[in-house]
């Protein structure tokens, strides 16, 4: 499949484009962390082979190309959603990536569906210990540092009324910064 091959290699080179270009950065536009997760999720789409939906919902207050972020902050959420929260689900997989402006702070969600982290734990090694968690807390330690407002970041298990897992949301409290260009 000649076509969909080229168009996998064209947005699989997009994507290194923008993480080798948004690495160089401490902070970035939200219009570009977004472009960016989508190019991510697209390729894990044709990788997963269509198991899951998803859905950004951003703001209608937020301009995205001024609001500043610091770059592949999502992204290990949104990775392990697919590799672990989806892994053993038989339902309908879906991820919702939203981004909303609250009392001056950018509110950054990371929501899915999935079987819950604690069934996604038991389903690992014994000694492994979380990749996502580990480099987030410590990026927002350097991050927070020299801040005065500081970025706040939180992981809910969501449970039924039943007590079952219903998935796990990540969330991230960003004091809002604009860019000056």
């Amino acid at each position: 499949k000649p076509i969909e091959a080229g168009a996998y290699l064209s947005d699989f080179a997009k994507l290194m484009r923008h993480i080798i270009e948004n690495s160089k950065e401490e902070y970035i536009s939200l219009g570009e962390e977004i472009e960016t997760m989508q190019y991510y999720i697209q390729l894990q789409k044709l990788r997963f082979e269509d198991n899951f939906q998803h859905e950004f919902n951003i703001d209608k207050n937020l301009e995205t190309e001024d609001v500043l972020i610091p770059p592949m902050l999502t992204q290990p959420f949104i990775e392990n959603a697919l590799e672990h929260a989806f892994k053993k689900s038989k339902k309908d997989n879906n991820l919702f990536v939203r981004y909303t402006r609250l009392n001056g702070y950018l509110q950054v969600e990371v929501e899915d569906n999935g079987i819950g982290r604690k069934e996604a734990m038991s389903a690992k090694k014994d000694n492994h210990k979380s990749f996502a968690i580990s480099v987030t807390k410590s990026r927002l330690e350097k991050l927070n540092r020299r801040k005065k407002n500081k970025i706040h970041f939180e992981m809910i298990d969501l449970i039924s009324e039943c007590g079952n897992p219903e998935g796990t949301k990540v969330k991230f409290s960003i004091p809002i910064k604009y860019s000056t260009s």
